[in-house]
């Protein structure tokens, strides 16, 4: 709570930076001390829900067995494509349906288990305060589907949410001595769906990235950039060098569901 939306008013000073820059953008030059007031009162006026909030909700996605559970100022919801734990939802994010929202979650009756919460089909949009990804993009097999989940989890989150990413010293090897390669690929293409880097930090053989979320119509037509790790196979990492909205990779992926939710095997991805 505190790193994404407390700590000395750290919110009300990201949206007032947000601001100026779109105050630049907008004017062509930068906001002068006698109209700084109104952007402070603006980011005072939509921290305030937040600040009334004594629970956080937090998505958890690819959490296996719902390590966040415990924590007394979390709301937590959690989803895996294989969960171990009867509180995690089975699901693939990328095939979740994002709803209107004030809709309800829906989970498939009869899919409980001591294992899983159940199948979970859908989610409403702008329900949560946090998304966490630990571990987890590495494993998409294409850069576009690290975008097209990024997309996805800017829906699910609330105005000037906090999006947390975690992934391997090897999705980016560079970046552990200071010169982000594959990263700053990732704040670009971030960037693109609604996003603003807060913060990264080399840890103990992982990066730990933090953005928040900014306006965004998450309804309207946006290109897409892909976001590559340093070990993606080289006939994939070619699309790096162009802006793809929707490669024939992702065709292919969602044809193969398509087969194999119709012959009754597991999906595909």
């Amino acid at each position: 709570r505190d790193f994404g939306f407390g700590g000395g008013g750290g919110l009300e000073r990201r949206i007032v930076k947000e601001e100026k820059r779109k105050f630049f953008e907008r004017e062509g030059r930068w906001a002068t001390d006698l109209e700084l007031p109104a952007m402070q009162a603006f980011a005072l006026s939509q921290t305030e829900p937040i600040r009334e909030r004594h629970v956080l909700r937090l998505l958890d996605v690819g959490s296996c067995y719902n390590p966040f559970q415990t924590l007394p100022d979390l709301d937590v919801a959690a989803l895996d494509l294989c969960p171990t734990d009867p509180t995690v939802h089975r699901c693939d994010f990328l095939q979740l349906h994002v709803t209107a929202p004030d809709a309800p979650i829906v989970v498939t009756e009869h899919t409980q288990s001591a294992t899983s919460a159940g199948d979970l089909v859908s989610m409403p949009a702008g329900s949560f305060d946090v998304l966490v990804f630990s571990l987890v993009l590495s494993y998409l097999p294409h850069p576009m589907l690290r975008t097209q989940m990024m997309l996805q989890a800017r829906k699910l989150l609330r105005p000037h949410g906090i999006l947390l990413l975690v992934t391997p010293h090897s999705s980016d090897p560079a970046a552990t001595k200071g010169k982000p390669k594959q990263l700053t690929e990732w704040k670009t293409a971030m960037e693109g769906v609604g996003f603003r880097q807060h913060k990264r930090e080399v840890l103990h053989s992982v990066h730990g990235l933090a953005f928040h979320a900014v306006p965004f119509d998450a309804t309207a037509h946006h290109e897409l950039l892909p976001m590559p790790i340093a070990f993606d196979d080289n006939r994939r990492i070619l699309v790096r060098k162009t802006v793809v909205e929707e490669p024939e990779f992702l065709q292919k992926a969602a044809d193969a569901t398509a087969a194999a939710q119709q012959s009754g095997a597991a999906d595909p991805l």
